[in-house]
């Protein structure tokens, strides 16, 4: 029976490239890993990897989407062998985004690395699916939703399977799908925004960041010389208020209108 490995949650925060690193490692004389993946995505540069990690692994990698993979998971999922989706799984892939604060300048120069993170991503679904550099691009714009036949049809993967119990991940399909469909995000924070004020708004969003970026570690925050975020700070009642209240906003925007 191939050893497996679980990638639930969102990248970076329920697991990241260093806790993957030490499974993967423990498993290097295994001849086949089997790797189960549900997130709807998080940290690019996690995602980018793990990727390389599953990619430069001596096991054969057999990657299966169970529920969802979505943005830096869809990435990483391309790292396998093989990639196979469950018949109800879906694939999302979509440019990285990045929240900057700041001048003129700080702002180009997240323009830049954005460009240089989106290159990366575009290389790694090129690469597995043989498609030409500008075509990835545009299913990037385009932020590109498939189910599993569409993700075979357009060979992101390579087969659709059914998971046995044994195998299938605790939380399969639990992720809220229109939750996560990005391209409602703007007006939903938008509207949180005109719910909480704009400072009030803006300090929320600064340590529902950093506790997103910066994984636990402490960087000093500018202007306020010596003042640091810490975890404890961004796991805060405000914090995980501010996170129920955008989940919240973003189901609202999305939700379909019944009818009669």
């Amino acid at each position: 029976m191939a050893n497996e490995l679980f990638l639930d949650g969102p990248v970076g925060d329920e697991f990241d490239a260093g806790t993957v690193r030490t499974q993967l490692t423990a498993m290097r004389d295994e001849p086949l890993i089997k790797v189960l993946v549900n997130s709807p995505g998080g940290s690019a540069f996690a995602g980018l990897s793990i990727y390389q990690q599953l990619k430069q692994h001596p096991a054969r990698i057999e990657v299966v989407i169970d529920g969802l993979a979505a943005s830096a998971a869809a990435v990483l999922a391309m790292g396998g062998t093989t990639v196979a989706m469950a018949s109800t799984s879906l694939l999302m892939i979509h440019r990285a985004s990045a929240l900057t604060a700041g001048n003129g300048a700080a702002h180009q120069k997240s323009i830049e690395a954005l460009r240089r993170v989106d290159g990366s991503i575009a290389r790694a679904f090129a690469d597995k699916t043989g498609k030409p550099i500008a075509e990835i691009e545009r299913m990037l714009d385009a932020e590109t939703w498939m189910t599993a036949e569409e993700a075979v049809a357009q060979r992101f993967a390579d087969a659709i399977v059914e998971p046995t119990s044994e195998s299938a991940t605790p939380q399969a399909m639990a992720w809220d799908v229109a939750a996560y469909d990005y391209k409602f995000a703007a007006s939903a924070i938008d509207r949180l925004r005109e719910k909480l004020g704009p400072e009030a708004y803006f300090d929320a969003a600064l340590a529902n960041a950093v506790r997103g970026r910066h994984g636990g570690k402490t960087p000093t925050r500018r202007g306020n010389r010596g003042s640091r975020v810490s975890r404890s700070d961004a796991s805060s009642p405000a914090i995980r208020a501010f996170d129920a209240a955008l989940s919240a906003s973003i189901r609202q925007t999305v939700r379909p209108q019944r009818k009669g």
